[in-house]
Formats: structure tokens, C-alpha cells, sequence
């Protein structure tokens, strides 16, 4: 298979970890999300010698405002990865969209977090999201950070960011549905950005060219065209 075929097909590859992101995000920690929002931060409930929560059903409308904003984040980004050429810019904006997949549930967490009357809302959500949120800060920094280096390090980096999103959701298991596809995001950058400096490393890398006035193993003198680097004589 020529190096151009093998190029050609890693776009519609290098989307799996945004799909299994996705695929976790929705699937998987559904029920994590329903007991962080009822029982944890007690969103749609209310307070009266005790909470009075609705019936789970309820919170079907709870998750899919949770889940779909990172859905369709993810869904741009896999559009992203796929067709924007320049692998940097790609990064880029993957960054900027799992940024902004992992703050949406932190964002809506707080603002629909209920606490009685005597209580904080500073103290109940800080007890059940911020450590996740934490994490999930630390993540985009290092993305961040792999986005504006160059070389092996940069998708060293946003490999590590999609890990620490991985400890987040580990950590918070409700919010599950935004990290994991957060991760796929970052985890998709360093992909490309891995891929690019593997597709120019053959054309940056020149084989030795030997010199004309030093003689071979046997002796005999080798004369090398510069411009072509093919074509030898025996002097």
C-alpha cells in the first residue's frame, strides 16, 4: 500500500476515540449521571423536612441537556478531524471544543445544584463535582500546552490530558456523560498531530551522502550526485 493510501485512511480512523467517547458518555454512565443529579446535587427536587425528588423518567430531560450540548461538540469535532487538513489547526479547535464539552456539565451542575435553606451551594457542589472539575481544568491546560509545542511532546501531551479526563470521569462518575468525549476530543488531536510528524519525518530525513575524496571499505572512492543523491562512479 503507497504512503498516500495509508494517509487517505487515517481520518476516518482517527475519530474511534471520539465515538467510544461518545458511546461511554451516553451509555455507560447514564445511571451515574441520574444519581449525581437526584441524590447528590438533588437537581429537580425540593426541600421541605427533606427532599421530594421526581421519579427518574423525570430525568431523562436532565441528561439529555447534560449529554446532548458534549454530543454535539463531539460530533463537530469528529467533522474537524476529518477535514481540516492542516493538523495543528485541527488540534486547535479540538482543544477548544473539549474545553468547552468539559465545562458544560460543571456549568449546569452549579446552577441547578439545590441545597436547604441553612445550607451552601458552595459546600454541596464542592464536595461532589469540583475534584472532578479540578482534573478536568488540569487536563485542558496540558492540552493547552500540548497544543502550543511542537514535536513529540505536543501529542504526549494531549494524550495525557485525554487520560486525565479519564481520572475525572473516574473520579465523578456522573459526569460521564461530557468527559469521556472530551477525552476523544484531545485524544484525537494528539493523534493527528502524532500522524503529521510521522508523515514529514521521510522528507526531512536525507540519507548521508558520502564524500567523493574519501575512499570506501574497499578502497575505492565513491562520487554521489548532490542534487539527486543517486548515481555513483569508481574513481
Amino acid at each position: 500500500m503507497s504512503l498516500s493510501t495509508e494517509r487517505a485512511a487515517i481520518p476516518a480512523l482517527v475519530i474511534t476515540p471520539i465515538v467510544v467517547g461518545v458511546f461511554v458518555g451516553v451509555v455507560a454512565t447514564a445511571a451515574a449521571t441520574v444519581f449525581l443529579a437526584r441524590d447528590a446535587l438533588h437537581l429537580a427536587c425540593s426541600y421541605a423536612d427533606g427532599w421530594i425528588c421526581a421519579d427518574g423518567i423525570s430525568y431523562l430531560g436532565i441528561g439529555a441537556v447534560l449529554c446532548g450540548v458534549p454530543t454535539l461538540l463531539a460530533i463537530v469535532g469528529a467533522v474537524v478531524s476529518c477535514t481540516v487538513r492542516s493538523a495543528r489547526a485541527a488540534a486547535v479547535w479540538l482543544l477548544g471544543l473539549a474545553a468547552a464539552a468539559a465545562a458544560w456539565p460543571l456549568v449546569q451542575t452549579w446552577q441547578g445544584v439545590r441545597v436547604p435553606v441553612e445550607a451552601s451551594r458552595i459546600e454541596a457542589w464542592s464536595h461532589t463535582v469540583l475534584p472532578s472539575g479540578i482534573i478536568a481544568a488540569i487536563a485542558v491546560v496540558a492540552g493547552a500546552l500540548g497544543v502550543a509545542m511542537r514535536g513529540r511532546a505536543a501529542s504526549i501531551l494531549l494524550f495525557i490530558g485525554a487520560g486525565a479526563l479519564v481520572i475525572a470521569m473516574c473520579v465523578q462518575p456522573g459526569l460521564g456523560v461530557a468527559l469521556p468525549a472530551a477525552a476523544g476530543m484531545l485524544a484525537t488531536a494528539g493523534w493527528r498531530l502524532a500522524d503529521a510528524a510521522l508523515s514529514t519525518q521521510p522528507a526531512g530525513t536525507q540519507p548521508a551522502v558520502q564524500n567523493s575524496s574519501h575512499p570506501n571499505a574497499d578502497g575505492v572512492g565513491t562520487a554521489r550526485n548532490d542534487r539527486f543523491g543517486t548515481g555513483s562512479a569508481d574513481s
